[in-house]
């Protein structure tokens, strides 16, 4: 009997904490910056694609730089210039026809939910100083789907302490295939001018077996000069 009992108050916690509002103060300054900086974008973006092999040899590099401009509140697309190991690529490239399409507004929350539930867990765990800068350190994970692919992620996010701004989130995302053994992204944060949170930089390490050859990729993404959409 008391082993019954013991089982419900473990589900009926499990219930209290799905659907429970974050109350951590500095979570949500956070998360209010995000949701205040939902109409911002970069005018200009470089993508670049590092592949090594094991010895840390450069097998193959690309560089790609697409501008983003404003017109009747969309943003369009444009491709500056590129170019890879074997030289100058144009806008037909496959990889820059990829880019081309990206959104570059993210409506979504993303990790800045302020709700806890089974999709998304989160914990303060310690605080780091780095460069002399204080940053609270939280625990989460997340639940995500896309293109009808459940996706699993944990990792930590820095939030500046003084300011509430987020630094820099690493997450271990589960590839859910076998030949990928390391899925890694990191995103870093600043604080714009006007005060607008912005990502000015990802970066994707990705580590790949194939039959007898390990393969490490790196894909980084800077975005720089953010605006405000004019036309809502």
């Amino acid at each position: 009997m008391k082993k019954v009992i013991t089982i419900i108050l473990v589900l009926l916690s499990s219930v209290v904490l799905y659907g429970q509002e974050i109350t951590d103060e500095l979570w949500l300054r956070a998360v209010e910056l995000k949701m205040s900086s939902t109409q911002v974008y970069p005018t200009q973006s470089e993508y670049r694609s590092i592949t090594k092999d094991k010895k840390g040899k450069v097998e193959e590099e690309e560089s790609i730089f697409i501008s983003h401009t404003e017109e009747d509140g969309d943003i369009i697309n444009k491709f500056i210039s590129g170019s890879n190991s074997r030289g100058e690529i144009d806008e037909d490239y496959e990889t820059v026809q990829r880019y081309l399409s990206i959104n570059v507004i993210s409506e979504e929350k993303g990790i800045f939910q302020t709700t806890l539930s089974d999709k998304f867990s989160l914990k303060r765990e310690s605080d780091e100083k780095i460069e002399g800068i204080e940053y609270a350190k939280y625990k989460m994970k997340m639940k995500t789907d896309k293109d009808g692919k459940k996706i699993d992620s944990e990792g930590y996010v820095w939030i500046d302490k003084a300011r509430g701004v987020p630094f820099k989130l690493v997450l271990d995302i589960d590839p859910d295939q076998k030949m990928v053994k390391k899925l890694q992204s990191s995103t870093y944060y600043s604080l714009t001018d006007e005060g607008y949170l912005v990502s000015t930089k990802s970066e994707t390490e990705i580590e790949v077996s194939v039959v007898i050859k390990r393969i490490f990729m790196t894909q980084i993404v800077n975005r720089s000069n953010f605006k405000k959409l004019e036309k809502i």
